[in-house]
């Protein structure tokens, strides 16, 4: 037997896991005394002097153990602190081992799981996953097309632990820890495979009645560039005259709409229209699609409210010629983005509108003088949006509304090639419109002095009706003012019959 010194004392590391639980299970039975035992991955049995005088026999069965995992065995002796120090902490050192390696064992169960969910949701074209929980259950909902979709539900344990992996453990910009009763967002990839690539997710948390909610938002792949807009659906009008707006040295544009109707999307395509020889800055919470073309700066708006403002304040210095923030959502952001067009900018952002007069009262809530941004020219345009659902062109039904031809409705039953939804997709109705300056104008009156770039949303929804293309339930649903132009159109119809 060897006695040990300092030098030859072993590392906290260098404990032998086959062996650590007997050598713990001793020291608890000799607690009250100075025994103790360890060994080393180096194959030494190292023991209290005490230990080689009463446990002779204990050590001796230990030896045997010990020469089935290693050739050679040498026997040691060191002080009872030092040993009683290296048993607890290689103990937890290796609980520590033990209960990482489970966590990550169910962390990557979990991860899969998100990534079986999101795949599914990409499968089946939806845009949005919607997980509410309710007693032990999470309920899993897609929006298709538009449309809600119930997907059955999922264990509440196993879906928090899902969830948790996308917040804690993929989140990019999420400074916060996922909790059940608390409000918090983050965006993630997930790598999918092909043909989809890495698709770019934003989830956002909060809490409800008997439980929590999360909306997860399907972004575009992370390689893809942004959309174009003749890809989104925008008509050849539209189109030639917002590329002719990306050229404009100053003012103010606004893409308009409610949540979920591509607003993010058309103004990526907008800022896909710079040259390289002009420098954009984009402000986002969060930044939902990727564009290599511009510098994209993930502000927390969330987290510390204001932050928009400041942070234009500080892009001005950085000499841009763009400037994209990715929502005014505030009197604070609406004068940011005033006073960025002033200044001899090109600023483009996102609003929530639902018609260009409506644009100009939500600016005047956000204590904006609308009626002077048109009078000095610096709103340029209001572009405003809706995404409609396509009807199935295989199984839709002829209208029994015989007020006019080529009418059709939704088959509730659908068909194999619409997945029995009675929708194909949605179609895109952009209403543009320019504002020039006059001094006459009054924001309050029916005319503004607006120039229409292209018919109303109305109009083109009316337009996609006679074509067979949606639902007039539809229509009535997500176009403002359908049913007053609808209206207008019949009584134009009966006069003339």
């Amino acid at each position: 037997m060897n006695i040990a010194t300092l030098m030859e004392y072993p590392r906290p590391d260098e404990y032998c896991p086959v062996f650590i639980q007997q050598c713990v299970a001793f020291l608890r039975r000799h607690e009250h005394d100075n025994c103790a035992v360890v060994v080393t991955t180096d194959g030494r049995i190292i023991a209290t002097a005490m230990t080689w005088i009463d446990e002779l026999l204990f050590l001796q069965r230990l030896t045997y153990m010990v020469k089935q995992h290693y050739e050679h065995v040498s026997w040691w002796q060191a002080p009872v602190d030092y040993l009683r120090n290296f048993v607890l902490d290689a103990d937890g050192a290796c609980r520590h081992q033990i209960v990482h390696e489970v966590t990550e064992t169910y962390a990557t169960l979990a991860q899969q799981a998100l990534k079986g969910i999101i795949l599914d949701a990409l499968t089946k074209h939806a845009s949005d996953v919607h997980l509410q929980c309710r007693g032990d259950e999470v309920t899993v909902t897609f929006r298709i097309h538009g449309l809600l979709r119930p997907q059955g539900s999922r264990n509440r344990t196993f879906m928090s632990e899902v969830i948790a992996a996308a917040f804690n453990t993929q989140a990019d910009d999420n400074p916060e820890l996922f909790h059940e009763h608390r409000i918090c967002a983050a965006s993630f990839s997930v790598p999918i495979g092909e043909p989809f690539g890495h698709v770019r997710v934003r989830a956002q948390q909060s809490t409800c009645q008997l439980g929590y909610t999360v909306t997860l938002r399907i972004q575009q792949a992370i390689s893809v560039e942004a959309t174009s807009f003749q890809e989104l659906g925008f008509s050849f009008i539209a189109e030639q005259y917002l590329r002719s707006s990306s050229k404009l040295s100053d003012g103010l544009i606004i893409f308009a709409g409610p949540t979920g109707h591509g607003k993010t999307t058309s103004l990526a395509a907008f800022n896909r229209l710079f040259p390289q020889s002009r420098k954009v800055i984009s402000l986002e919470d969060p930044v939902e699609i990727i564009q290599p073309n511009i510098e994209q700066k993930y502000i927390a708006e969330t987290a510390t409210p204001g932050s928009f403002s400041r942070m234009v304040k500080i892009v001005l210095r950085e000499d841009p010629d763009i400037l994209a923030i990715s929502e005014i959502r505030d009197a604070e952001s609406a004068a940011a983005a005033v006073t960025a067009s002033l200044t001899g900018h090109l600023v483009v952002s996102t609003l929530h509108a639902s018609s260009p007069p409506a644009v100009l009262t939500r600016l005047q809530d956000l204590k904006v003088d609308a009626h002077r941004l048109i009078q000095n020219q610096v709103l340029k345009a209001v572009i405003v949006q809706r995404l409609v659902p396509i009807l199935c062109s295989q199984c839709s039904l002829e209208s029994e509304q015989l007020s006019f031809t080529g009418i059709r409705t939704i088959n509730p039953n659908g068909c194999e090639d619409c997945c029995f939804h009675g929708i194909s997709g949605r179609t895109l109705l952009a209403e543009v419109i320019a504002y020039e300056a006059n001094t006459e104008i009054h924001v309050e009156a029916t005319s503004t002095h607006a120039v229409a770039i292209t018919g109303s949303l109305a109009e083109q929804a009316f337009q996609c009706l006679l074509a067979g293309e949606i639902d007039f339930e539809h229509a009535l649903e997500y176009v403002p003012g359908f049913q007053a132009y609808y209206r207008q159109q019949l009584a134009h119809r009966q006069s003339h019959v």
